[in-house]
């Protein structure tokens, strides 16, 4: 099994039985304990070729040896593409999917788990109507560029389905992409064998979003990361669904997908997010607050609510609820926020005090049991006495 670590004097001047690879903009050193070894991994890793200057070498890694090396090769691709897609956090948006590019260098990532046919999608779409971007990690920056990482790809054992073997992208006669790459389209792959005519579907941003951060490498790296995702997709025309059977028969409707006018979605801002500096209080007084929050975006009467790493979507009573808690209302205020906002009913309060409880809960607000001035004052001493 392949290892890393990070580079030691001499390491760094080694001239082993070693190559260099680019991956999603790191340097990642293989070594290698056999000759041979060193040039099948070459020659899989061929269009990863590092260069000088892409940077110093993030790590260096053993790679297996012998006869494990075809086996292996999916665990020591799997590594680098893991150490990679770390070492990008925050200064990428790497999404779990195969990239595919036009001629003139306009990417579609399509994006799914484990299992849903990305590499398949990659051979199936890049041996003649595309160029090969990568089949696994996708990478881009927060302008929409997208770093190519053409590494080999892992398919299924004929012999022994239980086992996956690399092949690089020459082998197996994919065509290269374009140097110059950008974000186009963001697809999400929903394959289906009932499927005899493959559909492409619009994907609402919040739901979009939801499903790019399950699939995602650390997204809440970046600065306002709801905010960077949903204008990535909004420069590209939101989110889209593939509904197929087999992906080649998807060629056209893809094509097509690059041609359209991009559409944007109406979402906005909710606010800087908060870092709870006045949270103390809010279990002293009884007002409901909100909890900190690390970004959040409202479109057409919903918002999502990051709370950490965490995505939480409100809408309705619940949105209101927590677009009002801004102002650290008392419970009776927001029954009348509510109100003003969503009309009369006669189980106003109650829906209300059970919204909150649900809130409180899922950990978006928090509220104090209200207590006497005189307690107040008391922890308030207290509390300045242990500052002192």
């Amino acid at each position: 099994m392949s290892s890393a670590r990070t580079l030691t004097d001499s390491e760094a001047e080694s001239p082993a039985f070693e190559l260099e690879v680019a991956a999603l903009g790191s340097r990642v050193r293989i070594r290698c304990d056999q000759y041979n070894t060193r040039n099948l991994l070459a020659a899989e890793w061929a269009r990863c070729s590092a260069r000088e200057d892409d940077g110093d070498v993030l790590a260096v890694v053993e790679a297996p040896g012998g006869p494990d090396v075809p086996t292996l090769g999916y665990r020591l691709a799997t590594h680098i593409t893991t150490l990679a897609a770390r070492a990008a956090s925050g200064r990428l948006w790497v999404v779990h999917g195969c990239g595919v590019a036009t001629d003139d260098g306009e990417v579609i990532a399509l994006v799914g788990s484990s299992g849903s046919g990305k590499t398949t999608a990659a051979i199936a779409l890049t041996t003649s109507e595309f160029g090969y971007v990568t089949d696994e990690a996708v990478g881009i920056t927060p302008l929409g560029n997208v770093i190519a990482y053409p590494k080999p790809l892992s398919l299924v054992s004929e012999m022994h389905p239980s086992i996956k073997t690399q092949h690089g992208p020459d082998a197996l006669g994919l065509r290269r992409c374009p140097a110059d790459l950008r974000l186009r389209a963001v697809v999400l792959l929903e394959r289906g064998n009932d499927v005899t005519t493959p559909w492409v579907e619009s994907v609402p941003l919040i739901d979009g979003l939801l499903e790019l951060a399950q699939l995602s490498v650390d997204v809440t790296s970046f600065s306002r990361p709801l905010v960077q995702l949903s204008t990535l997709l909004d420069a590209c025309g939101g989110a889209k669904r593939l509904h197929y059977s087999e992906v080649s028969a998807a060629a056209g409707i893809l094509q097509q997908l690059v041609t359209e006018e991009p559409r944007a979605s109406v979402w906005r801002l909710a606010g800087e997010p908060y870092g709870g500096e006045d949270m103390r209080w809010g279990l002293l007084d009884g007002r409901v607050r909100r909890t900190p929050w690390t970004d959040a975006v409202i479109v057409e009467g919903e918002a999502l609510v990051l709370l950490g790493r965490t995505p939480v979507r409100l809408s309705g009573i619940g949105l209101t609820i927590w677009q009002a808690a801004v102002d650290q209302p008392t419970l009776d205020n927001l029954v009348e926020v509510v109100v003003d906002v969503h009309g009369p009913h006669p189980e106003a309060r109650a829906q209300v005090h059970e919204a909150v409880e649900h809130m409180v809960q899922a950990g978006v607000v928090v509220r104090g049991a209200p207590q006497r001035l005189g307690s107040l004052l008391s922890r308030s001493a207290a509390t300045s006495t242990a500052v002192r």
